[in-house]
């Protein structure tokens, strides 16, 4: 994602593995690229782009995550932070989006499918993107110390998200993904208002580990249950 690219060439410059002049010359494209990307109605961007053109895939019914709209929240915020001489142009990128549609008034984060507006997951990727959204200003309400069930694995409780996936449009699934993320690029100490959230995806993380350790060692069988694996 145009997120993760950006992540990556600070990680890439800040490593020396590129110079600054190739950093410059590569971010600066992908950011007047998604300067002008084409917004959908809503006023966000798509989930979907052609990645020879930058034109936007038609989608039907128009979709608006903010699950996505958040990892590339991070990254511009990323960018901005470590390069600051790219901070105000990023800024300008990001004003020109909608969020009305994403955000409610309470501070719920939305994914929107055609006319049908829901409730961010809580669990995992809804706690990831509450940070990615406060590293902007927004005050994101939290839902995973509430919408959450818990199974027994292994002996060891693992938590997943109680909402009916009919109703909300998005599959209950359990993965390492959001929770690594978190440690890596937040160091548990995601930029929110509820420290306890910070405290539970930690503790939600080592819990996945252990239970896919337990598997190992009781049945011999390895576990990378991750997004599109």
């Amino acid at each position: 994602t145009m997120g993760d690219t950006l992540i990556a060439l600070t990680a890439a410059r800040q490593l020396n593995i590129i110079t600054q002049s190739e950093f410059d010359l590569r971010l600066s494209t992908l950011l007047a690229t998604i300067n002008r990307l084409p917004l959908i109605q809503l006023g966000t961007p798509g989930a979907l782009y052609n990645a020879t053109n930058g034109e936007l895939m038609v989608q039907n019914p128009r979709v608006a995550m903010a699950q996505d709209m958040a990892r590339l929240l991070l990254g511009m915020r990323l960018v901005g932070n470590t390069f600051p001489e790219y901070a105000t142009f990023l800024d300008r990128v990001m004003m020109r989006w909608n969020f009305c549609q994403v955000v409610d008034k309470s501070g719920q984060l939305l994914n929107v499918t055609g006319l049908k507006s829901f409730t961010a997951t809580g669990v995992g990727y809804g706690e990831y993107s509450s940070s990615a959204f406060s590293l902007w200003g927004f005050m994101p309400a939290s839902t995973s110390t509430e919408h959450f069930k818990t199974a027994i694995i292994y002996g060891l409780p693992i938590d997943f998200d109680d909402r009916d996936p009919r109703l909300t449009g998005a599959p209950v699934i359990v993965e390492n993904t959001p929770y690594i993320l978190a440690g890596l690029e937040f160091n548990w100490a995601a930029p929110t208002t509820n420290t306890v959230v910070s405290a539970l995806q930690k503790m939600r993380a080592q819990r996945i580990y252990q239970v896919q350790e337990a598997r190992w060692r009781q049945d011999k069988i390895l576990t990378a249950r991750a997004e599109y694996s």
